[in-house]
């Protein structure tokens, strides 16, 4: 997955932070993370599904890097 697309995504769900918008990404159809913003804050909170493990970031710089690495790895799905 691009860097510019998990970048809009997470962007989009930190806009719309007064809503529930949960997205899930996945590779190879295996499901990888969760991502949702929390509720009135800019707070991105990444659950890691397969280790179940919740990570949460301020910066969208730094929640894309690991959504990035973790899709893209050769090593995940």
């Amino acid at each position: 997955m691009k860097l510019e697309s998990i970048t809009e995504i997470l962007t989009t769900i930190r806009q719309y932070n007064t809503a529930i918008i949960i997205h899930t990404f996945s590779k190879d159809g295996i499901y990888l993370i969760r991502a949702r913003c929390i509720p009135s804050t800019s707070t991105i909170e990444l659950t890691f599904l397969i280790e179940q493990r919740v990570e949460l970031f301020d910066s969208i710089a730094e929640a894309v890097k690991i959504v990035e690495l973790q899709v893209n790895s050769p090593h995940n799905a």
